[in-house]
C-alpha cells in the first residue's frame, strides 16, 4: 500500500488490534508543517482481490472494500462525503449500486454508442474536488470511468452490472416475437399494449432509473424491428382492404344497333 499525504510519501504503521472480525487497524502520521487547520490530502493506494467480471452472464456483481478513517481513539473520523470512482471494460456497465452510494449525476444522457452516460470526461471535477496533490493517484486506467458518491462514509461498494452485448440481444429476441404474436390483432391491441409498456418502465424509472434507461437503451434494435414490421404489414391491409372492397368492371358487349330500314328484297325494285 503507498500512502501519499499532500503527495509526500508517509509509512503506515500497524495500530491496536481491532475489536471487529475481519478489520485491521493501522495508522498513519499526519504532522505537517503548515498550519493544522488547513486542509490536507490522503492518498491510499492498494490492490485487492475481486471476483472477476463474467463475460458469460447477462449480470454480476462486484464489491469493493473501502478503508474505514478512524481517530485516535477508534471512533469513526467525521466523513462530509466519499467518491468512487469505478473503471469498468466497455462491454459492461453498471446498473445498480447498494446505498449509501449512489451514482453520481452531474450530467445526465443517453449515449448511441453506449448508452446511460459514463463520468470518463468529468474526471477533472473529481480531481478538483480530492485536491491537486493527487500523485500516485495518476495511475494507468481503462475503459470508461463511473463515480459514485456517499454522504458520509461507505465501507463497501456494492455494484450490479450488465453485459450489453447479451442485454441488447435478448431484448431484440424479445421484441422480434411480441411483434410476430401481435402481428395479426387489430391496431388497438397493439397501442393498448404499447401504452401498458410505457406506463409499467415509467413506475419502474422511479425506483431503478438506471436500469429503465439502459433497459430502453437495449432495446433499440428491437423496437425499430417491431415499429417496421407493424408499418408494412398495416400497409399491406390497407391494399388488401382497398382493392376486395372495389367493384369489379363490366364488359361492355358493343354490338351494332338495328337499322330502321328494312333490307331489299333481292332482285326487287327499289
Amino acid at each position: 500500500m503507498v500512502v501519499l499525504l499532500d503527495g509526500e510519501t508517509r509509512q503506515l504503521q500497524k495500530g491496536e488490534k481491532s475489536t471487529e472480525a475481519g478489520w485491521t487497524n493501522y495508522v498513519v502520521n499526519v504532522s505537517r508543517s503548515k498550519n493544522s487547520e488547513e486542509s490536507f490530502t490522503l492518498t491510499l493506494q492498494y490492490l485487492m482481490k475481486a471476483s472477476p467480471l463474467s463475460e458469460s452472464t447477462l449480470r454480476g456483481a462486484v464489491e469493493f472494500s473501502v478503508p474505514r478513517v478512524l481517530n485516535p481513539g477508534q471512533n469513526s473520523a467525521v466523513v462530509q462525503e466519499s467518491r468512487c470512482i469505478v473503471w469498468m471494460p466497455r462491454t459492461f456497465i453498471p446498473i445498480r449500486v447498494n446505498s449509501p452510494y449512489e451514482r453520481w449525476q452531474r450530467y445526465s444522457h443517453i449515449s448511441f454508442e453506449y448508452g446511460v452516460s459514463d463520468d470518463t470526461y468529468s474526471q477533472n471535477d473529481q480531481h478538483q474536488w480530492a485536491g491537486n496533490s493527487m500523485g500516485a493517484v495518476n495511475f494507468p486506467t481503462e475503459g470508461l470511468a463511473y463515480t459514485f458518491v456517499s454522504v458520509g462514509s461507505g465501507e463497501s461498494l456494492q455494484l450490479t452490472y450488465w453485459n450489453r452485448h447479451y442485454v441488447t440481444a435478448l431484448m431484440t429476441v424479445l421484441l422480434l416475437v411480441l411483434a410476430f404474436v401481435l402481428l395479426k390483432t387489430s391496431w388497438e391491441n397493439k397501442v393498448l399494449v404499447v401504452l401498458v409498456v410505457i406506463a409499467a418502465l415509467a413506475a419502474g424509472s422511479q425506483f431503478a432509473p438506471e436500469v429503465v434507461k439502459q433497459l430502453v437503451y437495449s432495446a433499440r434494435y428491437g423496437i425499430v424491428f417491431v415499429a417496421g414490421i407493424w408499418i408494412v404489414h398495416g400497409l399491406f391491409q390497407i391494399r388488401t382492404c382497398c382493392f376486395s372492397k372495389s367493384e369489379p368492371l363490366t364488359q361492355l358487349d358493343e354490338t351494332p344497333p338495328e337499322s330502321i330500314h328494312d333490307d331489299p328484297a333481292p332482285g326487287g325494285d327499289v
